[in-house]
């Protein structure tokens, strides 16, 4: 057995105890070849009305029942009609009922009254092909797990071949090292282990297993460093709060706005704060009528309500393991709440006081994989990287209780196993060391990691949905994006993922530089693989181009691109641009309902918004002013750094070290 990288442990174990807090990132090579080229094509949608029938669209927008799921991307014109489950088809038999009145005054969007219709028609001749959820058509191909395109942000030319994931895990204290003796006549293997948040485990490090420790401070840590000694003024309460934000401590908001209040009452941003917060205090008293629609219309759910989170009721499987106060409810309950705070104290801070909706939001946790998918192609939704959607007609935010990801369905696969040779989940997780009689050392630390590796992935793709799909439904409510107009893909999906914390985040964010497409972008840039000049891209995000590449090709690499820039700009626009950015919003919330824009319309849109528009021609930008738009952007990012960027280097060299090991090695044994 190899020990030699483990002997480490015994020399140094006490060098490992005590309080201090890292954070540890575990890379799995599954050794299975990863999907790196184009999707796999979606299954036709449910029948669809025909393409832009003007008619059609009114009836449906009257609450006549909805129409078929998008299917997978097809040839200009006739779409087949789709195989829908027949179970979910009756239930949803009698349409779907009007969204709630929107946030915005005036009254926003009212929703139309329960509908006598139900899924069917003649199939779609919509503009992407098989059957369509709008006039226009489907929107393209759900690969094997639900998702567009790639999670990781893989591309082709990626070096790597074969599947890998990885999860960071935050240390909340390194234990003496992990001692395992199967017998006397053995010796002894030591493993280093640590405590995190859901329970202990040992680590291993070799062969297909790596793990590599950076000494960046946990973030309650980290909090406590900036308070200390900390200048009680106005401009540092301001950083404070929006570093609580920007990781994860938003707890710590309202005492910070409280203590700003106490030096410089009369600030904007206290202002804001106790007026959003006074809105979101107030208790809601309407009955959730929604909620109970659609638990009569999806069947076999129940309703969970709970004061402490009193923004949300979430529909959850009642034919599953899952109940009320399981962990998997309460969690999704507590970080719905969590960033549906977030949300609005991030305005506040800006100076801004968003519309609190007056009823509970709607959320559907969905247990089972394949109903989430069928769920997934009877709604219209815009592509999602996240295991969740969200439906903008319904007002419902869907959330899979599973990953979807091709990373985690192999990682789950190849544990299936042991829960069946006597090993339990809660078991590994904990530490302990209670295995199948003929396990040596070895096997029971890489079990513990595999099952750490599990836990660590649900968690994250539980945040991430959260945080992204939740984002997509407050803009909705609150009518930055009105759910009746047909905002354009990169506005809808760069407004969430400026919010949400992404899959591989290091810790919870809000509106933070993002630990996912930052990286990408400045490793575009060095690479000069970014487009240029600036206002090229800048053009390609506003009309949607990139989107359009990706729907066309429905390739990893176009995908990545499509987010990456659109998380780019609207990282950039939020950030310095936010008036302007809100006068786009209302820009678009005047288009007419349900129509698709062309390229001029949302250039337009964007150049009056934000004051660049050519006299001569207001649907143009003026080009000089455009440039310097789009070089202030570029500038920008390649100004924004990660906190964890030192980190994320050692974790990259770690990487880069072992792989190339690996590759010697097998030289090595192919010149025997």
């Amino acid at each position: 057995m190899k020990r030699w990288l483990l002997a480490v442990a015994a020399l140094f174990g006490c060098a490992w105890t005590g309080a201090q807090a890292d954070y540890v990132l575990i890379v799995y090579d599954l050794g299975v070849p990863k999907n790196k080229g184009e999707q796999t094509p979606g299954a036709a949608g449910f029948p669809g009305g025909a393409g832009n029938n003007m008619q059609d669209m009114m009836r449906r927008m009257q609450g006549m029942g909805r129409m078929g799921g998008a299917g997978g991307e097809g040839p200009v014109g006739g779409g087949a009609p789709g195989r829908p489950n027949p179970d979910m088809m009756r239930r949803m038999q009698g349409g779907f009922p009007g969204g709630q009145p929107g946030a915005m005054p005036g009254g926003g969007f009212q929703g139309g009254q329960p509908g006598g219709g139900r899924f069917g028609g003649a199939p779609g001749g919509g503009k992407f092909g098989q059957g369509g959820l709008n006039p226009f058509g489907g929107q393209g191909g759900l690969n094997p797990f639900g998702m567009f395109g790639n999670q990781n942000l893989q591309e082709p030319d990626d070096e790597d071949t074969t599947l890998k994931v990885s999860a960071v895990v935050e240390v909340k204290q390194w234990l003496r090292p992990l001692v395992i003796r199967k017998s006397l006549a053995q010796r002894p293997d030591e493993f280093r282990k640590f405590r995190h948040n859901w329970g202990a485990t040992a680590l291993y490090d070799t062969g297909d297993i790596s793990f590599s420790v950076s000494n960046i401070p946990p973030r309650d840590l980290a909090y406590k460093k900036k308070r200390e000694g900390m200048d009680k003024n106005a401009n540092n309460y301001l950083d404070l709060a929006k570093w609580v934000l920007t990781n994860g401590k938003i707890d710590e908001f309202p005492k910070i706005m409280d203590e700003l209040s106490k030096i410089e009452a009369d600030n904007p941003v206290v202002a804001a704060f106790k007026k959003v917060k006074a809105e979101m205090d107030r208790k809601i008293t309407k009955d959730d009528a929604a909620a109970y629609y659609w638990q009569n219309k999806l069947g076999n759910y129940k309703l969970k309500v709970d004061a402490e989170y009193p923004h949300y009721v979430l529909l959850y499987n009642s034919s599953s393991s899952s109940s009320a106060e399981s962990p998997e409810v309460m969690s999704r309950m507590k970080r719905l709440e969590e960033n549906y705070h977030a949300f609005y104290y991030w305005f506040a801070l800006k100076g801004k006081v968003l519309p609190v909706p007056d009823y509970r939001l709607v959320a559907v946790l969905v247990d089972k994989v394949d109903e989430y998918q069928d769920y997934r192609k009877a709604f219209d939704s815009i592509p999602t990287a996240d295991d969740g959607f969200y439906a903008r007609r319904e007002n419902l935010a869907f959330f899979s209780a599973t990953p979807q990801d091709e990373g985690y369905d192999a990682l789950n696969k190849s544990t299936s196993d042991l829960w069946s040779q006597g090993w339990t989940r809660q078991d590994l997780l904990d530490g302990k060391t209670k295995s199948p009689p003929n396990a040596d050392s070895v096997t029971i630390v890489r079990n513990q990691v595999k099952t750490l590796l599990l836990k660590a992935l649900e968690n994250e793709s539980e945040l991430s949905a959260v945080s992204h799909e939740g984002t997509m439904q407050l803009a909705s409510v609150t009518g930055l994006i009105p759910r009746t107009v047909s905002a354009p893909e990169w506005l809808q999906f760069g407004t969430a993922s400026f919010f949400e914390t992404p899959k591989g985040a290091w810790w919870q964010g809000t509106g933070a530089p993002s630990h996912l497409y930052l990286k990408k972008f400045k490793d575009w840039d060095v690479k000069k693989k970014l487009d240029t000049p600036p206002e090229t891209a800048l053009k390609k995000v506003i009309t949607d181009e990139y989107f359009r590449d990706a729907r066309k090709s429905n390739q990893d690499a176009a995908w990545t691109k499509a987010r990456t820039m659109t998380w780019a700009l609207t990282f950039f626009l939020f950030e310095t641009h936010l008036d302007e950015l809100m006068a786009y919003y209302q820009e678009l919330g005047s288009l007419p309902r349900d129509m698709e824009f062309d390229d001029e319309i949302l250039m337009g849109c964007f150049a009056r918004a934000f004051k660049i528009a050519d006299s001569a021609n207001p649907n143009q930008p003026k080009q000089d002013a455009l440039h310097r738009l789009g070089m202030d952007w570029y500038k920008y990012l390649a100004d924004t750094q990660l906190e964890n960027i030192q980190g994320l280097k050692e974790a990259d060299e770690a990487r880069t070290k072992k792989a190339a090991g690996k590759r010697n090695t097998k030289a090595k044994e192919s010149e025997k």
